[in-house]
């Protein structure tokens, strides 16, 4: 059954679906759920919901009748408010970071109360975490423009009203800090020196004393504290254990005892940990590799695992949270070919109730086959790649849009539904998404030194490689190939299109990156204003600047693709627009048939109707490309 408020909201979105968007809008449609947690007694289930017109609500579903409430957002009805991060407080009360009609803020709402109380206004804030069992939570206030302090704060409340302490702070613009099961701050991660200098790791004592560690690294993930004041839970390059999670004793500054070790991923990247809430230890982890799994240090949840996934076959099934008095776990399913889920499940009778159906409403019948295959580079070394393939396949060559992910070498591409990829296939094409060397997490072969051009280029070598090997098996015809992206990977796409133009039909550039000059900021790391972040052109990479800008897509290149699609917001800051523009003039210089398009959004800030009309109007001009 699903909770009634969330079946209205889902009509409505169809609704409006049918007025302002075309037939394969559904296939666009982002997972819409965040930070969905169970609250300590079990009997409510609280999330974030954002809506395709923009904006976001809060919705607490009854976990016993499964009636949901939209507690506020706003008017009640979605609007325009935006919910950051959300926790639960106790089983009654939750905590909110977000800005709703009365304005930015802390928030905590009372469940049934549509009047939340607002703690505190304006500023950039944090939740770190919740001390079981209290009343008793803390929060972190980075700096803004005028002031280069970091602080924390614990909240308690006394009498219904709550007051705010301070526990920490320190002079810069960013710190992370962990807490203990106590809510005592015992860990921080901050620049040596006042406001500058490198990173390192304090260990915060009860007299207040700062110690300095010097074996954990400030490059190492701290996920929090794991049972006790003095070990936290690591991932990341651990002395001589290689990349691993462990658990690491900040009073001999020594790692206590190692967890698990990997010889493909750096775990520190694509480790995620759960967390027992109500005993502050680990129950395991899960890598968010390619494919993802699953590991349960607790037998508690080894078990239940077992039972959900017998009970659910067909999915990935991820738990999220787990309340041991009523025997029921929050599910993630993760599926190759359909949007996720997320279900309440009671492990002992197996009995399930979907809360969320992910993305739009789309069939099994609607959808592309998705599968992963092992794809030989010119090195011999094995790419995972993603491969969708079109609605309907029955064989034969089809034209291939190579798909490059936001960010570039930030992640991985997954054995999960893409919105971006079925939207293609929907229009009839292949989509390959590579994982290719340089992806964040990869070791060994596959991995690459992203400081040096070799190391670019190899991303470069990759993705061709890709396109060579499925036209050699006669899958993709080779006079229909077409790369695109996002953010940098539209950078990432015209490069190849650039470096290849004799390959490739069309490029879909969307709000992407061209002028890299304007990124590198030689002094003080990355500061690019087009919005768009390269990590190689940050002052940080090591990259020398001639180096940088023999990857320039501003100018200067002879020969493009017969077709390509360009895109971005005309609020974005005038040199992100200008950039746009030189590249798109470069282009029809080059000899490219240019289509631009231009809506209200700010840098790469667009989502909902206007993403769905950017990517509708790039397949448009790939079905030119492939007449």
């Amino acid at each position: 059954m699903i909770p009634k408020t969330l079946s209205l909201i889902s009509l409505a979105v169809l609704a409006a679906f049918s007025v302002h968007a075309g037939e394969f809008a559904k296939y666009l449609l982002l997972n819409t759920a965040d930070f969905v947690s169970l609250a300590p007694d079990g009997e409510h289930v609280a999330m974030i919901e954002k809506s395709p017109e923009g904006g976001s609500i809060i919705t607490i579903a009854d976990t016993q009748n499964y009636d949901s409430d939209v507690t506020h957002a706003s008017d009640g009805k979605g609007g325009k408010a935006e919910v950051t991060d959300l926790r639960w407080l106790d089983s009654e009360h939750l905590v909110v970071v977000a800005t709703l009609d009365e304005g930015n803020g802390l928030y905590v709402f009372k469940l049934g109360d549509r009047s939340p109380v607002r703690l505190e206004r304006e500023g950039n804030r944090k939740l770190l975490s919740v001390v079981p069992g209290t009343n008793r939570f803390s929060v972190m206030q980075t700096s803004d423009d005028s002031n280069d302090w970091s602080k924390v704060y614990e909240y308690s409340e006394v009498g219904g009203e709550f007051s705010a302490r301070l526990l920490y702070e320190a002079p810069s613009k960013e710190i992370e800090v962990h807490s203990d099961s106590k809510g005592q701050v015992r860990l921080v991660k901050k620049p040596e020196e006042s406001g500058a200098g490198n990173p390192a790791w304090y260990r915060i004592d009860a007299d207040g004393s700062e110690v300095k560690l010097i074996n954990l690294s400030p490059w190492t993930r701290v996920y929090g504290f794991h049972g006790s004041s003095s070990k936290v839970l690591a991932g990341g390059y651990l002395g001589g254990n290689g990349t691993s999670i462990a658990t690491y004793d900040i009073e001999s500054d020594k790692v206590a005892q190692v967890l698990t070790t990997h010889a493909s991923f750096s775990l520190d990247k694509l480790g995620e940990i759960v967390f027992d809430s109500s005993s502050h230890k680990v129950a395991g982890f899960t890598l968010v590799g390619v494919e993802l799994r699953s590991f349960w240090l607790d037998p508690r949840y080894k078990a239940a695992q077992g039972r959900i996934d017998q009970a659910l076959a067909g999915s990935v099934n991820r738990i999220i949270s787990y309340c041991e008095s009523t025997n029921s776990a929050l599910v993630e399913r993760i599926y190759p070919m359909l949007p996720r889920q997320i279900c309440l499940m009671n492990i002992e009778s197996g009995e399930n109730h979907i809360l969320v159906h992910g993305g739009g409403r789309v069939l099994p019948n609607e959808v592309g086959a998705t599968k992963l295959v092992t794809v030989p580079n010119r090195h011999g070394h094995s790419l995972p790649v993603v491969l969708t393939m079109p609605v309907g396949y029955e064989g034969g060559e089809v034209p291939l849009v190579i798909w490059i992910r936001q960010g570039v070498w930030n992640g991985l591409d997954r054995v999960e539904w893409s919105p971006e990829a079925n939207f293609f296939a929907a229009n009839g094409f292949a989509v390959a998404r590579v994982n290719y060397r340089g992806s964040e997490g990869f070791l060994g072969d596959l991995s690459a030194d992203l400081s040096k051009a070799s190391g670019i280029r190899a991303t470069f070598e990759d993705l061709d490689d890709v396109r060579r090997a499925l036209v050699e098996a006669e899958l993709v015809r080779a006079d229909k190939v077409a790369v695109g992206g996002e953010g940098a990977g539209a950078w990432a796409a015209a490069y190849l299109a650039k470096s290849y133009p004799d390959r490739y039909q069309a490029a879909l550039c969307i709000n992407g990156l061209y002028d890299l000059e304007a990124a590198i900021d030689e002094k003080s790391g990355y500061n690019a204003k087009a919005g768009v972040e390269l990590n190689f052109a940050s002052s940080w990479s090591g990259m020398p600047k001639n180096e940088v800008l023999t990857f320039q897509m501003a100018s200067g290149f002879k020969e493009f693709p017969r077709y390509t699609f360009v895109c971005y917001g005309k609020w974005s800051p005038r040199e992100h627009q200008d950039q746009a523009l030189v590249f798109v003039k470069s282009a029809r210089k080059a000899g490219s048939n240019v289509k631009v398009w231009q809506d209200d959004w700010w840098g790469v800030n667009y989502d909902g109707f206007q993403r769905i009309e950017a990517f509708e109007r790039a397949a448009t001009v790939l079905k030119s490309a492939f007449k």
